[in-house]
C-alpha cells in the first residue's frame, strides 16, 4: 500500500509566516464566490472581482484578464521572498517558471519564430535566457537543462513530433528539481506527486492515442511513489481495468473517474479536474501546522491554483464555453 506521509514541522522561524499566511487564506476565493462566478459575462466577472482582493488589479477591459494574474503573481513573490528564509526553497517554487520559459525558447530555435517574452519569475532572468538561446550557449545552465535541450532538438529532428519536446523538457525539469529538493519532506512529497500525476496523464494520453509502448515509455519520469514498473504494466491493461492496476495507491479513483470520460467522450477536462484535487488535497495536511515552511508552500500554490481558476473562468466567458462543462471542470 502506498501512502502519502504525514507533515510535521517544528521550524520556529516561521511562526510570524505562519500567521500572516492564516490571514491571508480568508481571502482566497470561497468554493461558493467561484460557483457564482460562473457562467458570467467577462464584464459582470470583472466587476465581481472589484469586490474582492483582486480589485487593486482590476483593468479597464475583461480582455485584459492576463494583467489580473501576472499583477497578483508579482505580489505573491514578492511575499514569498519576504516569508520564506530558505533560498532553496523558492528557488524550488521559481523552477517551475524556468520550465515553461525553456520550452518556449526550445520551440522558437526549432520552428525559427518570433521570441515570445520568457516570463520574469523563473530563477533565470529573460535576459539571460534570450542570450542563451539566440547564441546557443545552453552551457550556461543547469545541467539537466542543458542535457535536456540538446536531446529535445536530436529527437525531434529525428521523429518530426512536437510532443517529444515537452516530454523531454519536463523530464529535465524534475531532475533539476530532484536535485534541489533540499532537506524537506514536504517538498520532497509534492515533487513525487507531481512526477506520479505527470506519468498517469501520459499513461492515459498515450493509450487514448494509441501510441506504441515501445515510444511512450521515454515519456515516464523516474521519481514518483509509484514506480515505473506499475505504469509500464498498465499499458497493455483494458481501459475499464486501469484503476484496478493503482488500487493500492492513492491514485486509484484518479484512475476510475479520469479515465472513462477520455476514451467515452474524448474529454481530459475530469482528469485534469481530479488530478488538481488530489494534489490540493495533499496541501491540506498543512493546514493545522504552527511552525515551518510548509503552511507557507501551501499558501503559494493554493493561490497559483486560483489564477488557474481565473483564467479559465475569463477564457471561458470570452469563448462562451457552456457553465455545464465549467463546473465539470472547477
Amino acid at each position: 500500500m502506498t501512502r502519502f506521509p504525514e507533515i510535521e514541522s517544528e521550524d520556529i522561524r516561521y511562526v510570524y509566516a505562519v500567521a500572516r499566511v492564516r490571514a491571508l487564506e480568508t481571502k482566497l476565493l470561497s468554493p461558493q464566490k467561484v460557483s457564482s462566478l460562473v457562467g458570467l459575462r467577462a464584464d459582470e466577472l470583472l466587476r465581481l472581482l472589484a469586490e474582492t482582493d483582486y480589485a487593486t488589479y482590476i483593468p479597464s477591459s475583461p480582455y485584459d484578464y492576463e494583467s489580473i494574474i501576472d499583477r497578483a503573481r508579482r505580489d505573491l513573490f514578492s511575499l514569498m521572498e519576504k516569508l520564506i528564509l530558505d533560498p532553496p526553497v523558492l528557488q524550488f517554487l521559481k523552477a517551475r517558471f524556468d520550465n515553461h520559459n525553456i520550452k518556449m525558447g526550445v520551440k522558437v530555435k526549432i520552428t525559427d519564430s518570433d521570441p515570445q517574452p520568457f516570463s520574469p519569475y523563473g530563477n533565470l532572468s529573460p535576459s539571460l535566457l534570450s542570450d542563451i538561446f539566440r547564441n546557443e550557449l545552453y552551457s550556461r545552465l543547469p545541467h539537466p537543462y542543458e542535457k535536456g535541450i540538446r536531446l529535445a532538438i536530436e529527437s525531434y529532428y529525428t521523429t518530426k513530433d512536437p510532443s517529444i519536446l515537452d516530454i523531454i523538457i519536463d523530464r529535465s525539469y524534475f531532475g533539476y528539481q530532484r536535485e534541489r529538493v533540499v532537506e524537506s519532506l514536504f517538498l520532497d512529497s509534492l515533487l513525487k506527486i507531481d512526477i506520479d500525476l505527470t506519468n498517469i496523464k501520459t499513461l492515459l494520453r498515450t493509450k487514448w492515442r494509441k501510441v506504441e509502448k515501445k515510444r511512450w515509455t521515454q515519456g515516464l519520469i523516474e521519481g514518483g511513489f509509484v514506480p515505473l514498473e506499475k505504469f509500464l504494466s498498465a499499458y497493455d491493461d483494458a481501459e475499464e481495468n486501469l484503476w484496478e492496476r493503482f488500487r493500492y495507491t492513492p491514485y486509484s479513483s484518479i484512475l476510475s473517474e479520469g479515465a472513462p470520460p477520455i476514451f467515452r467522450d474524448n474529454s481530459f477536462l475530469t482528469l485534469e479536474k481530479v488530478c488538481d484535487d488530489m494534489f490540493l488535497q495533499f496541501l491540506k495536511k498543512t493546514k493545522f501546522l504552527t511552525f515551518g515552511v510548509e503552511p507557507v508552500i501551501a499558501y503559494f500554490y493554493l493561490k497559483e491554483n486560483e489564477f488557474k481558476i481565473l483564467r479559465f473562468l475569463f477564457t471561458a466567458s470570452i469563448y462562451r464555453i457552456e457553465a455545464d462543462l465549467i463546473k465539470q471542470r472547477l
